[in-house]
């Protein structure tokens, strides 16, 4: 994996963060904001694991899936709560399909509770690792 796509895929995820950033700071809870929130998620979920896939090629270790992705993040430390992940990996499998309002409604809350404070910390992890490259 090149320092190139490293650096793009860091890049591309910032936009990202910051564009789920600003619907998870608002306190209203309307449905075109729930529905916009779970879109962007959806999409910066996407960019993370990719991100992670190509850090863990950087750094010799290979991955194909998402999930597996993530376990091997995990065994090195680049995610701190193994279960919140896999936790994120199914609500992100589910928005897919997810009709009933209180499923979205509960998915909503741990995006803004507990998804997006762990994305990002886990970005801020990645910056600092290759801060170098940036």
């Amino acid at each position: 994996m090149s320092e190139a796509k490293v650096k793009q895929s860091l890049a591309n995820l910032d936009k990202a963060l910051k564009s789920l950033g600003e619907l998870v700071q608002k306190q209203n809870g309307e449905d075109y904001i729930v529905d916009a929130t779970i879109q962007r998620f959806e999409y910066t979920y996407e960019l993370l694991w990719k991100t992670l896939k190509r850090c863990l090629q950087y750094e010799g270790i290979s991955s194909q899936t998402p999930k597996e992705t993530l376990k091997k993040a995990f065994a090195i430390h680049w995610l701190k709560d193994e279960a919140v992940w896999l936790d994120m990996h199914s609500d992100r499998n589910l928005t897919t399909h997810v009709y009933n309002e209180k499923d979205v409604e509960k998915i909503y809350l741990r995006i803004k509770n507990i998804y997006y404070s762990e994305i990002l910390a886990t970005y801020e992890l990645l910056l600092n690792r290759y801060k170098d490259l940036i």
